[in-house]
C-alpha cells in the first residue's frame, strides 16, 4: 500500500468511514501525478501525529482524486517505547540534514539543535522559520520512508541553559570524546534504567570543537553524566548516529 503525508488540515474529517472524500489539490497532484495512483489503488493517508486513515481511490480527474474512506485510526507504529531526544550542535554543511534524517530512520522522538560557545552554525532570527521549515521537510520525508506514523519533533536552536531547562525531567547522558568516561551501558545500569525502562532519555553532541569548561561544568551540575563511545574519535555527526543508537538498543526497540 503507498502512503502519502499530508498536513492536518488536508486529513479527511474523522467520522468519514466508509463516505468518499475529495483530496486537496496539492494531495491530489501527488496521488495521481507522482504516485502515479488508479482507480481501485489503496492508499494510506498520515499527518504525523499518529492518524491513519487508510482509502481506496474512487475517481481520478484531471485535478481532482476522491477517495473512499475504509479506516480511521490513531496507531504509534514504528515509535520506540522510549522518546529519546537528540540535543545536538549543528554541524556544518549537508551534514545537519543527514543527522535529522538518519535521526528520524533510528527512531528519535525530538530533536533540540543546540547552540554553545564553539558551535560553527548559527541560525539567525531572521532565518529560523525558513530553516524549520526545511529540516521539517527532511524529517517528513525520512519518516514516510521507515513507515513511521509520527513525525520526529524538530525545536527551535536552544541555549544549553534553554536545552537543560527543557530536559530537567529526562535522564539525561552526553558523549564525550576521550575514553576516561564509562559507557552508556554502564552508566544505565548504575541508574537503573537497564531495568526500569523509562519513556523518555535524551543524547547530547557537542560541537566539533567539543563544549568549553563552563559548558561541560553546566552540564554535570545538572546531572548530565559522560559516557564514550569508544577509542577511536568520532566527527559529530556520526556520534550522534552512534549515540542514538546505542540508546535504542539499550532503552528503545532497537536488538
Amino acid at each position: 500500500m503507498r502512503r502519502a503525508p499530508l498536513e492536518t488540515e488536508e486529513m479527511p474529517p474523522e467520522g468519514r468511514v466508509g463516505q468518499r472524500f475529495r483530496l486537496p489539490e496539492r494531495v491530489a497532484h501527488y496521488l495521481r501525478d507522482v504516485l502515479r495512483m488508479q482507480v481501485g489503488d489503496r492508499v494510506e493517508l498520515f499527518d504525523g501525529s499518529g492518524r491513519v486513515v487508510v482509502a481506496e481511490v474512487a475517481a481520478v480527474a484531471n485535478d481532482q482524486v476522491a477517495v473512499d474512506v475504509q479506516l480511521d485510526r490513531y496507531t504509534e507504529r514504528g515509535e520506540s517505547p522510549c522518546a529519546v531526544t537528540l540535543v545536538q550542535a549543528i554541524p556544518k554543511g549537508k551534514r545537519w540534514e543527514m543527522v535529522l534524517e538518519k535521526a528520524t530512520e533510528l527512531g528519535v522522538a525530538r530533536v533540540i539543535p543546540l547552540e554553545t560557545t564553539r558551535t560553527v552554525v548559527h541560525i539567525s532570527d531572521a532565518k529560523v522559520d525558513r530553516k524549520l521549515d526545511r529540516w521539517e521537510r527532511v524529517v517528513n520525508a525520512a519518516a514516510r520512508q521507515c513507515e513511521r506514523t509520527i513525525t520526529p519533533e524538530i525545536t527551535e536552536p536552544m541555549s544549553l541553559d534553554e536545552a537543560l531547562e527543557t530536559l530537567a525531567d529526562v535522564p539525561s547522558f552526553v558523549a564525550h570524546t576521550r575514553g576516561d568516561s564509562p559507557s552508556l551501558e554502564a552508566l544505565l545500569d548504575e541508574a537503573n534504567l537497564l531495568d526500569e525502562r523509562p519513556e523518555a532519555a535524551a543524547i547530547w553532541i557537542g560541537p566539533e570543537g567539543g563544549f568549553d569548561d563552563d559548558e561541560v561544568a553546566a552540564l554535570k551540575e545538572a546531572g548530565v553524566d559522560s559516557f564514550h563511545m569508544g577509542p577511536r574519535i568520532l566527527r559529530a555527526e556520526t556520534a550522534g548516529l552512534v549515540a542514538v543508537t546505542l540508546m535504542q538498543a539499550y532503552l528503545g526497540d532497537l536488538s
